[in-house]
């Protein structure tokens, strides 16, 4: 009997460790299309979502004038609410290269935008709008106080409740001395009203820096990317802290192993104490493997920032650009590397990572159920609690009447819901109909059929264990 007991517990402690087969399969829920698609467009050049509303940039609509679209689920089903186009936009303005949504309210950037008083060549522009209802209005635009020609204000942009933060990667700041140095603005609301609140720069900014290539907030923490930073130009990224209405840089973040090139800071996110940044050139142990990519996690502890831990694609190839795009929320990381499947084919694929605490793990590797060549899946990306979106500019979109090429599109992807509370802070409010069809329901990981298959396997054995005893 003592013998038979022994394999009996073994297969019940087996069980209980086993997770559940769902638990880390992420699996596409809809694609999603302007339900005016044409080609061309690039409708998925930015990405953000929040809840149960995502916003997506379409910068090359109506000849490259630009809009933005936003999207409702209602159960699981995603639907166009509307479509955001600046009050004031004329061609070439590039309005949707940069969007973010938080509560009823989203940011939506125009980087091209000409300042007509006075005139400025693409000084660029942001507007906000605010949701009423099913209606979304035009609640502002923003613009730098201290504007120049060619500062591409609006390049990068992000919001956090009532704080937004814009990027003007190419200002040359006042004096104009050092070209492309680059500067962020912090702009906040009160009632209606937005005013800017401060202007970043870095404390040791100099010539091509792209400071405000990237943005991002949350809370009282702001990071910015300036992929052109650093001696060599490595790249780097600041994290910035607000005390009341000042804005102090608190860090300065370099990768341990950065090299010149490696495109750190080309993409940045925040969320509570840590910060993740895209290194997308970053080649791994040597020019034999160009272009891999890389992501690193850094953790505040008090007042500091260290590096945590370097991110890789566990299929990492030459070109595939991982670190392209990046967004964390709560203990999930998202990795873009839109040219997955070798760069003259550039399929796209994106990479899910969860933390434990100490660690960060790759969970799964998404791709499109219906991924093609050029389509550039994971050109953007953004990730809220269990859900992720995925942008893929160059797809050629068919709404059934013929393909469109590079009209775009983006893709939903959901995971079983996180048991307990979330800590991030969840934009997005807007419900609405769409006339673009969404595909897909499949996974694209095997995770969650390797767990069914153990457990099968662990059940049966204890089925014979049971009969053993018995």
């Amino acid at each position: 009997m003592p013998g038979q007991v022994v394999p009996l517990l073994a297969c019940v402690l087996l069980l209980l460790h086993v997770p559940p087969a769902s638990a880390s399969t992420w699996t596409e829920q809809q694609q999603l299309a302007a339900s005016d698609a044409a080609a061309g467009d690039v409708f998925g050049d930015s990405v953000s979502i929040s809840g149960d509303y995502a916003v997506i940039g379409a910068s090359r609509d109506e000849s490259r004038q630009g809009s933005a679209y936003i999207f409702h689920r209602s159960g699981s089903a995603w639907t166009q609410q509307s479509k955001l186009v600046a009050g004031d936009g004329v061609a070439t303005d590039y309005f949707g290269l940069s969007v973010s949504i938080s509560g009823d309210t989203v940011a939506v950037g125009a980087s091209q935008k000409d300042s007509t008083s006075p005139s400025l060549s693409r000084s660029g522009s942001a507007y906000v709008f605010v949701r009423s209802g099913t209606s979304w209005t035009q609640q502002a635009k923003l613009t730098a106080s201290d504007a120049a020609a060619t500062d591409q204000f609006g390049n990068s942009v992000a919001i956090s409740g009532d704080y937004i933060i814009v990027g003007a990667s190419s200002d040359d700041l006042t004096d104009g001395s050092n070209l492309g140095e680059g500067s962020a603005y912090i702009f906040l609301r009160t009632g209606t009203s937005w005013s800017e609140q401060a202007k970043l720069t870095a404390s040791d900014g100099s010539t091509s820096d792209n400071f405000g290539i990237s943005v991002s907030i949350s809370g009282d923490y702001a990071t910015v990317g300036a992929n052109g930073a650093g001696s060599g130009s490595p790249g780097q990224a600041y994290v910035f802290v607000r005390s009341g209405t000042s804005w102090t840089e608190q860090a300065i973040l370099t990768a341990s192993d950065g090299v010149g090139g490696a495109d750190f800071g080309r993409a940045v996110s925040i969320s509570g104490s840590y910060v993740v940044i895209g290194a997308r050139k970053e080649s791994g142990t040597g020019t034999s493997q160009p272009q891999r990519g890389s992501a690193y996690v850094f953790k505040r502890t008090g007042s500091s920032w260290i590096q945590m831990q370097k991110l890789t694609a566990s299929d990492a190839a030459d070109y595939l650009q991982f670190g392209e795009s990046v967004s964390i929320s709560d203990s999930s990381i998202i990795v873009g590397a839109p040219t997955a499947g070798h760069h003259t084919d550039n399929y796209g694929a994106a990479y899910i990572f969860v933390s434990d605490g100490t660690t960060w793990t790759e969970q799964q590797k998404i791709a499109s159920s219906d991924n093609a060549q050029n389509d550039l899946f994971g050109w953007s990306v953004a990730i809220s609690s269990d859900d992720v979106l995925v942008g893929a500019r160059a797809d050629d979109y068919d709404p059934g009447s013929g393909s469109l090429v590079d009209s775009g599109s983006a893709y939903v992807f959901t995971r079983p819901a996180s048991p307990g509370p979330s800590t991030s802070p969840g934009p997005s409010t807007s419900p609405g109909p769409s006339t673009s069809p969404g595909p897909s329901t499949s996974p694209t990981a095997t995770s969650g059929t390797q767990s069914h298959r153990i457990q099968a396997l662990c059940l049966s054995a204890l089925a014979v264990c049971v009969t053993l005893l018995v």
